[in-house]
């Protein structure tokens, strides 16, 4: 392993105090390394001092750690700053507000010192606020858990098989080669997390990657605690998000003629009907997947009539 080495790459905006908390959990993982690692906070035009946060961190941090700033705002445009700007042979995206299990170090260097390995991900498991109601967390859950960025295929090593159940890596917690993911053109930035609350970005790069034939996996070594954002659980929150969703599935994959086109936009038009009466019945508001269905297809209704 003598000439591999790591960047973790920390998008941000107006998180400062999960930023800390996320930085004190590496720096307690970096001690244990056995080749250079540095950290590289992207800080997407925060107003809360995050970059002053990350500057005065730096002397007594252990390893390598720089801020730089991207006053376009974009998840997918933050992450393409991170790749321009790091060193490392590996990059490893993670969240703001992640904390780091033990070994999470030592697993991504055992894995990346095979040469064969192109990118993985790590299982990512949600903390809820306390305020949390159950039948939120419960609800949530039992319909995947997409929007608390869960992602556990199990305890042992996995190929990415997107047909047979076996996802991409998530953001909160996925690493790949710098130079493949350089030749591949990064992030698409009509994706990720911005004004539009649009997500895809990782769905669509993961796919572009695995087109090319690499070698991608799902690691259960390297683990991390997202801890969610308490005023992101509730309903509103979680049709946004969907909405958002069913936006990025057009953008990802567009209709390829007019008829295609037609009956999808019919079939948008018949789900959010028929989810609509859903969500109406007695306790239908607590139905996740409703929810999801509905605001799925408000999505690509709207991304494909042009709203």
């Amino acid at each position: 392993m003598t000439d591999l080495s790591f960047t973790v790459v920390i998008c941000t905006k107006d998180r400062r105090a999960d930023l800390g908390c996320c930085l004190d959990s590496l720096a307690l993982r970096l001690a244990m390394a056995q080749v250079p690692w540095d950290v590289l906070v992207v800080d997407n035009a925060s107003n809360d001092g995050t970059s002053d946060e990350v500057k005065a961190r730096r002397e007594d941090f252990g390893w390598p750690l720089e801020v730089i700033r991207e006053e376009r705002l974009g998840l997918a445009i933050a992450r393409n700053t991170g790749l321009h700007h790091a060193q490392g042979e590996v990059l490893i995206f993670v969240d703001d507000d992640i904390t780091f299990h033990e070994g999470w170090v030592e697993a991504w260097e055992d894995a990346f010192a095979e040469d064969a390995l192109a990118a993985a991900g790590g299982p990512i498991t949600p903390v809820f606020p306390e305020s949390t109601p159950a039948w939120y967390k419960d609800g949530v859950m039992a319909d995947g858990g997409t929007t608390t960025g869960t992602y556990n295929h199990g305890n042992e090593v996995l190929a990415y098989q997107p047909r047979r159940g076996v996802g991409h890596p998530r953001g909160g917690n996925m690493a790949v080669r710098k130079s493949l993911a350089t030749a591949l053109g990064g992030f698409r930035e009509d994706l990720g997390w911005g004004k539009k609350r649009i997500p895809g970005e990782e769905t669509d790069f993961f796919q572009r990657l695995w087109d090319t034939g690499v070698n991608i996996q799902y690691l259960p070594g390297p683990r991390v605690n997202h801890h969610l954002d308490a005023a992101r659980m509730n309903i509103k929150y979680l049709c946004s998000w969907h909405i958002g969703y069913g936006r990025a599935s057009i953008l990802m994959r567009p209709p390829q003629d007019p008829v295609r086109w037609a009956l999808k936009l019919a079939a948008q038009c018949f789900n959010i009907a028929f989810y609509t009466i859903r969500l109406a019945l007695p306790r239908g508001s607590r139905n996740f997947r409703a929810h999801r269905k509905q605001r799925q297809s408000m999505g690509r209704f709207a991304q494909m009539v042009g709203l």
